[in-house]
């Protein structure tokens, strides 16, 4: 019995220290909006309920090999991260079986996007984002840490797009202000001299499949695949963990790649531990709460401006304007953001979303307005969802004028309104099957002669015209 209490003991305070503790968790949603399961994350929320929370990313490791991990390590690095205050989501991306590099990164970005793009849905800060990753995961996070400015990338003979464009939100940036990178799966073709068991140049490696090819014969395409070909004085600090009992990638990984980023001068400090194997004894609470205080000094330090000031004015058409139905309008709008981006401009006649428009000059075309008084407003929003409205203008759409005129049969004088369509066949529409003959004062048009007729191009109004009917209608003007 007593055995049996001190095993209960045990287990509940190794519950304590790394059990999941949130206030709110979302599961399985798709950052990119495909349905698929390599494109899900979950959300967890500290349980200290606040308006709003630091959020870190985190990336599993499984050799690049795993499309639906993204429950693991939650109760290690993911608790010590939730106890810390941090927002944790957890995400899954396309193995090497789904689809060859740069997919994995791109996966990656678009879940940082995602992010960004939800701040209020969820309570992000984005004022910080942070990421972290273990082994082949450490990889991937270290490789959105370095490109976070790249869209496409060129090595030799090889050009990969880095950024992608997956997902709703591509206006938002994928840069993160902080990488944790835990013994990530680096400078593969070294590895195999640093004394491990695992072969990294076999043509039938990681490295290999998620190249989709041999690696010793895809020099370039290892390149990209490397974080150190990115590296530039901009990138966001890093931390590395990484043990030297480590048998499946080797410690001098993260021994490179240390000495990598501080010859370029980013901030980086190694965590060598001293017989750490691959996670165990390396993921434990004192390395946790190292990455903890690590996160909280770069979030710290952070300046987040205040939200960019957005202005936006629709420019035309003026205040009160005219038309007639059925109208075909143009609203164009000026917006700009201080200290940001816009990502999108909004029409709305009153609270009816009419269009949108994501690209400068902004403008909206609302086709077929029928007759009546609109109130008119566009709302632009910047990539950190700062927005505001326009004044509303008023448009006033009058009903097309129309008169009416009774014709008998045979030869008849009509005189034409002022207004109305100076395309021949819709200006006599209602008649047409009626008519012989159209005469003006140059010439006959017969009916029966399309191209002699066509060679009356418009109606000229405020002029008379005789017509020859087949017989008794009503013409309609329009």
């Amino acid at each position: 019995m007593q055995k049996f209490t001190i095993i209960t003991f045990f287990v509940l305070i190794l519950f304590k220290v790394y059990g999941q503790d949130y206030s709110q968790k979302w599961t399985d949603v798709n950052y990119v909006g495909d349905g698929q399961v390599y494109h899900n994350l979950d959300i967890y929320l500290p349980k200290v309920v606040k308006s709003k929370y630091p959020v870190v990313l985190y990336i599993y490791g499984s050799a690049w090999q795993s499309d639906n991990s993204k429950t693991s390590d939650m109760n290690t690095v993911g608790a010590a991260l939730l106890n810390a205050g941090y927002a944790v989501v957890s995400i899954n991306h396309r193995s090497s079986s789904d689809a060859i590099f740069p997919a994995q990164i791109q996966d990656v970005k678009a879940a940082i996007r995602f992010v960004r793009g939800n701040c209020a849905k969820y309570n992000f800060d984005t004022c910080f984002v942070g990421i972290s990753g273990s082994s082949s995961g450490g990889h991937l996070s270290s490789l959105a840490g370095t490109s976070g400015k790249v869209k496409t990338f060129t090595v030799g003979s090889a050009t990969m797009d880095i950024e992608g464009s997956l997902g709703s939100f591509t206006k938002f940036s994928s840069s993160v202000n902080a990488v944790c990178d835990w013994f990530g799966s680096m400078y593969l073709l070294k590895l195999d001299s640093c004394g491990n068991t695992t072969q990294h140049g076999a043509d039938n490696s990681p490295g290999s499949l998620i190249l989709g090819g041999p690696i010793k014969q895809n020099l370039d395409k290892e390149a990209l695949l490397e974080p150190k070909t990115y590296i530039d004085p901009t990138d966001p600090p890093f931390l590395i963990f990484h043990g030297t009992a480590d048998n499946v990638v080797p410690y001098c990984a993260s021994v490179f790649f240390n000495k990598d980023l501080k010859a370029k001068g980013v901030q980086s400090e190694y965590v060598e531990v001293p017989g750490g194997q691959h996670y165990t004894n390396v993921h434990i609470a004192t390395n946790f709460a190292k990455m903890v205080s690590f996160f909280d000094g770069i979030k710290n330090v952070i300046i987040c401006s205040a939200l960019p000031v957005v202005t936006v004015k629709i420019t035309s058409p003026a205040n009160n304007s005219v038309a007639s139905s059925p109208a075909s309008i143009t609203i164009s709008a000026s917006a700009s953001a201080t200290g940001g981006t816009i990502s999108k401009v909004e029409f709305y006649n009153g609270t009816t979303l009419l269009g949108t428009s994501t690209t400068s000059p902004y403008s909206f075309t609302w086709a077929n307005v029928v007759a009546g008084t609109y109130s008119i407003t566009a709302v632009a929003t910047d990539n950190s969802t700062s927005k505001t409205t326009s004044s509303p203008i008023s448009i006033v759409v009058s009903a097309a004028p129309v008169s009416t005129v009774s014709l008998v049969a045979g030869w008849n004088y009509i005189g034409c309104p002022l207004t109305g369509s100076t395309n021949l066949s819709t200006a006599l529409a209602s008649i047409w099957s009626q008519i012989n003959t159209v005469k003006n004062q140059d010439n006959f048009y017969s009916i029966n002669n399309p191209t002699n007729l066509n060679s009356l191009k418009t109606v000229e109004w405020g002029r008379g015209y005789l017509i020859n009917v087949k017989s008794t209608c009503t013409l309609t003007w329009k």
